[in-house]
């Protein structure tokens, strides 16, 4: 049982590193078109 909490807590943490990559992808693209004006 508390394995699969861990596991559930690991896919998790693995969602959230990804949008944060995520984030940081679109921020950079969102100031590279803000740098262009």
């Amino acid at each position: 049982m508390d394995g699969q909490i861990l596991a559930n807590g690991l896919v998790t943490l693995k969602g959230v590193s990804k949008l944060h990559d995520q984030l940081i992808t679109v921020g950079k693209k969102n100031m590279e078109k803000f740098s262009e004006r």
